[in-house]
């Protein structure tokens, strides 16, 4: 990590899933960039846009808020969408923003992390042909949080997919040991993880893979 140089590309709020049937990973959960496969909060497509009152009524019921409390997300998120401070994936500009929204709704429920995604500066080309103005690289000369492990992931249109939304860590496991963590964050060397990569190019979903780290900011 610290021979490379890194840009942040944004924070999410990541509640974890139980690892669907079709992931062949060695592990119980799984955390992602992608909300194919993880749940990102503020979960817009839940609550936030119209025809959406009996999922909002269990999203608000789930995070115990109040009527009262529960207008003002959508005020918040409102604000930080106009403002383009949060993508319509949920993704954060800045930690600030997804800790302070944090405490305010979701650190109720536990289990739930403030994570980060870093892309080596050789990729930034990659993220601003492809996400245009959300792209929102940040240098890197150290980061706080703690290191989780890494995941691949390709921009399409409005979010991440992630390399196992098709199942492309079978062909992985085919060629390579793939190392993850409790929930399903690739522990290999980063290096090798790049190698995984170009295994996989033109594979899955219509999109460029890219190697990134996450590291999760939840308890600082």
């Amino acid at each position: 990590m610290k021979q490379k140089k890194w840009y942040t590309i944004g924070y999410y709020i990541v509640e974890p899933v139980t690892k669907p049937e079709g992931i062949s990973l060695p592990c119980n959960q799984i955390i992602s960039a992608s909300n194919c496969i993880s749940i990102h909060h503020p979960d817009l497509d839940e609550f936030f846009w119209l025809g959406k009152e009996d999922k909002a009524e269990k999203y608000r019921k789930k995070f115990r808020l109040s009527d009262c409390s529960f207008l003002q997300l959508k005020e918040d998120v409102s604000l930080l969408l106009h403002e383009m401070k949060m993508g319509p994936d949920g993704r954060f500009r800045h930690l600030e923003d997804a800790k302070e929204m944090y405490q305010k709704y979701f650190f109720v429920n536990e289990g739930i992390h403030i994570i980060s995604i870093l892309v080596e500066v050789s990729y930034a080309g990659v993220l601003q042909k492809e996400m245009g103005d959300f792209v929102w690289l940040h240098k890197q000369e150290s980061v706080k949080g703690n290191l989780l492990g890494f995941e691949i992931i390709g921009w399409d249109i409005s979010g991440f997919h992630s390399y196992l939304c098709n199942g492309l860590e079978k062909l992985l496991n085919e060629d390579y040991l793939l190392k993850v963590n409790h929930q399903g964050l690739i522990q290999n060397p980063y290096e090798e993880v790049a190698n995984f990569v170009k295994r996989i190019e033109g594979m899955g979903e219509p999109v460029e893979w890219i190697p990134v780290v996450v590291y999760d900011y939840a308890e600082l």
